[in-house]
């Protein structure tokens, strides 16, 4: 399980950065893990937030593993834009997960 900070900024948009937390909770094993976790940013003319649920797949079992994963992600967001008027949506995506992971303790 860990907290984390989160900061967002849409492309081509005026509205600016946005930063909140996020949370994310690991069932791990020496090469592989389930998570599921959550994030939330907000600004004054911008707010997100999502929850998701997927797998990793660790490609060493060593304290500093590259990863590779995937999973559901239900996302919304809803923006205020003084010049182009107001704007809100959510839905359900996939996403992938692409990295390297630090101080394993597997």
């Amino acid at each position: 399980m860990g907290p984390g900070v989160s900061t967002v900024s849409i492309a081509g948009s005026l509205l600016g950065l946005a930063s909140g937390f996020n949370l994310n909770m690991y069932y791990e094993r020496p090469r592989w893990a389930l998570g599921l976790g959550g994030y939330f940013v907000a600004s004054y003319n911008i707010a997100m937030g999502g929850v998701f649920i997927g797998a990793r797949h660790y490609l060493s079992a060593g304290r500093i593993a590259p990863l590779i994963g995937g999973g559901v992600l239900y996302s919304g967001a809803e923006a205020i834009d003084f010049e182009r008027g107001d704007g809100a949506g959510a839905g359900a995506s996939f996403y992938g997960d692409l990295g390297l992971v630090f101080f394993r303790l597997s």
